[in-house]
């Protein structure tokens, strides 16, 4: 990684000369800021985006440029704060961007506070983590022809660096500082000329720059989608396990029907069990927690006998599974309510108690809810470790009254052994 003197020096001496530069030069160089974690200035990235866009409709700016571009856009950290008296790029108001892991939780949590009657918002959240190498890859193979030649390509053990940049926390806490770039009318305006191009877009290219949209918090229009879909239905029987899963995964964050306007095309899915049938046995953890997660987010059950296969999958890797796969799985089976065979479920939790030490109080409110959800009762090891990492947060309201229910569970099960054991006797109804 370069020194935080030279990338700087860098900025000063391209930001001038964009007018010059061409669209693979462009989305060069914001990747390569992106992959070395450093924010530019908010002059600095709409100087790019305005240079950008000005290549829209060339010979120059192809599918894997437009993919990398608004790829590293997504990556980039917060914009440097403009130096005091200057006036902000845009205005307060502008959104906000999401980061696919701190929102996913986020929603998530949402849903175990309703189930468990909280209102404010808890402080338990999950540490930034670094963008998975399944995405790495997908963008990698997505984007590699717009660095030229091999030895310029990017490959998923040098993009690394990329990470989210943010809990969920820390985005709303610094909502009027982060990613106000690019605006709506931009992204508007770069749909319309990646729809232009989409009927050359490999599956890769097609699941990244939706994931993108998702990211950027931006739904796209209606007639976009249908062309996405249409796209990705035609080439789906060369999407792999982890670029459909990506696929699924944004899909999921967008919510079609509820953000996107149309809901989901009933003939992609259709697309979509189908191969995924046929692709499920080369899964790994990760990418059936996705696939799972996104019918799950979708509100689409994708009959009994594909959660049967899925099941079999997932009996097989589960070992190998992060902490953050099982709780989206837990989490995707009680959004679906469907409780899956006993072998699995008992394989499940002996496989979260066995991780205990690596999830953190957010994974374990998840599996909670999911498990009480499903009429499941918890496994007493890890409903007092989360009683114990919540203990030193009293002072937040809701992890207060998450942890007096999380008690309460405890309590039941205390009640359920004495009466086994005979310390308690419940007396007969007449």
């Amino acid at each position: 990684m370069p020194a935080e003197g030279w990338v700087q020096e860098l900025c000063i001496e391209a930001f001038p000369q964009m007018a010059w530069f061409g669209a693979q030069d462009l989305a060069n160089l914001l990747f390569a800021l992106a992959c070395w974690r450093k924010s530019v200035s908010q002059p600095f990235l709409l100087r790019c985006l305005t240079a950008f866009r000005g290549h829209w409709g060339t010979a120059g700016c192809h599918v894997p440029t437009l993919v990398r571009f608004i790829y590293a856009v997504t990556q980039l950290p917060p914009c440097q704060p403009l130096p005091v008296g200057m006036i902000q790029a845009l205005p307060e108001l502008a959104p906000v961007y999401r980061h696919h892991d701190a929102w996913r939780e986020h929603k998530q949590s949402e849903a175990v506070k309703k189930a468990i009657g909280l209102s404010a918002p808890s402080a338990i959240g999950r540490q930034p983590q670094s963008a998975s190498a399944e995405q790495l890859i997908c963008v990698d193979s997505s984007v590699g022809l717009a660095a030229g030649s091999d030895d310029e390509r990017w490959s998923s053990s040098n993009g690394t660096a990329i990470s989210n940049t943010s809990s969920y926390s820390s985005i709303s806490k610094s909502a009027a500082a982060t990613y106000r770039l690019p605006s709506f009318n931009w992204l508007v305006a770069f749909l319309a000329e990646s729809r232009r191009q989409m009927d050359r877009m490999k599956p890769a290219e097609l699941s990244t720059l939706l994931w993108c949209m998702a990211c950027l918090n931006h739904t796209p229009d209606l007639i976009f989608m249908e062309c996405w879909y249409r796209a990705a239905a035609s080439h789906m029987h060369a999407f792999t396990p982890d670029v459909l899963a990506t696929a699924l995964q944004a899909l999921g964050m967008l919510q079609p029907g509820k953000e996107v306007p149309g809901g989901v095309s009933g003939k992609f899915l259709q697309v979509v069990l189908t191969h995924s049938r046929e692709i499920m046995s080369s899964c790994n953890g990760s990418e059936l927690s996705k696939v799972l997660w996104g019918f799950a987010e979708l509100r689409f059950w994708p009959g009994q006998a594909w959660m049967d296969q899925w099941v079999a999958a997932a009996a097989q890797q589960l070992q190998g599974m992060a902490p953050i796969n099982m709780a989206d799985i837990i989490w995707a089976l009680a959004r679906l309510r469907y409780t899956p065979p006993t072998p699995l479920t008992s394989k499940l939790s002996a496989t979260v108690t066995n991780q205990l030490s690596d999830f953190s109080t957010q994974q374990l409110a998840i599996v909670i809810w999911g498990f009480s959800r499903l009429g499941l009762k918890p496994d007493r090891r890890w409903l007092i470790r989360f009683r114990a990492l919540a203990g030193s947060m009293y002072n937040e309201d809701g992890v207060q009254r998450l942890t007096e229910f999380v008690a309460g569970l405890l309590a039941q099960q205390n009640r359920e052994q004495y009466t086994r054991k005979g310390a308690i006797s419940t007396p007969a109804r007449v």
